[in-house]
């Protein structure tokens, strides 16, 4: 393996192709739909870090007024080709410095995205920011994961370890199997939570019948991708929503809104102006 510093993992174009393998439609899809559904059209949906688009190009489809913001550009190339991509307005942005003329009814920062701000100005930054963009009924809500389940604690290439198939495109002419797994860095604690440093590694495994290597065939090298995120603790995530100025309406445990608990794996927020 390369001794040189691992790549951003968000900024990875492989693992930006992979993205929608490892994150399918699943039930948190179905709770951020679920906040704007039963609303008449046209109300206005802003997506921030919206990655690949998946969950925003469902919200355009229903018919809503759709825009998706993100800092990484090999996602928002995805999202633009996907199905409906064509009726949202993509922006390459991030929550603290994306402005718009217009103000929006939902706000939403789903798959953990809001665990990407490290700091309380970074957070501070995003909310108050996005709290200016709200219409005056407007909800934001985004999942952070919950301190207490100790998440970090699995992403160990143990229980990582995931094998995945990329079809052929127009840079890649044959299939590409995949073989990735995270592991973990440091671990520092940062006010009452944790500030996580994790590694996601793949490398391309040769396709071959059985998928199994030849005699004297050595597997090659990873590469090796670095993020970092951030976890809050329950006080200190309601005390961004009040200095933000945000009305906490619901703290949910997991996606059929049960109640938080100190064993929850999710802090569920909906909040609104």
């Amino acid at each position: 393996m390369s001794d040189n510093k691992p790549q951003d993992h968000y900024h990875d174009p492989l693992l930006s192709r992979l993205y929608d393998s490892q994150n399918p439609w699943g039930p948190d899809c179905d709770f951020f739909l679920s906040l704007i559904q039963d609303a008449p059209v046209p109300r206005k949906v802003l997506d921030v870090g919206c990655g690949t688009g998946l969950l925003t190009a469902a919200f355009a489809n229903l018919g809503y007024d759709t825009t998706g913001i993100d800092p990484a550009s090999d996602m928002l190339n995805i999202a633009r080709h996907r199905q409906s991509g064509d009726k949202v307005s993509w922006v390459q942005s991030d929550a603290a410095q994306f402005k718009s003329d217009q103000l929006f009814d939902l706000i939403i920062l789903s798959g953990h995205a809001f665990q990407v701000f490290l700091t309380d100005q970074a957070i501070h930054d995003a909310l108050s920011n996005l709290k200016a963009l709200l219409s005056p009924n407007g909800k934001i809500a985004f999942d952070t994961r919950n301190l207490d389940a100790k998440a970090w604690e699995h992403w160990i290439p143990k229980e990582t370890t995931q094998t995945f198939v990329l079809p052929a495109n127009s840079q890649h002419q044959k299939d590409q199997r995949i073989e990735i797994w995270h592991d973990l860095g440091n671990v520092q604690r940062y006010g009452d939570g944790r500030i996580v440093e994790y590694f996601t590694l793949y490398r391309t495994m040769p396709v071959q019948e059985n998928n199994v290597l030849s005699s004297g065939q050595s597997l090659p090298p990873p590469t090796k991708t670095e993020a970092k995120i951030r976890f809050l603790s329950h006080n200190e995530l309601l005390a961004h929503l009040d200095k933000a100025g945000l009305v906490l309406e619901h703290l949910f445990g997991d996606w059929n809104q049960t109640p938080l608990q100190k064993d929850s794996r999710e802090m569920i927020v909906v909040a609104r102006n």
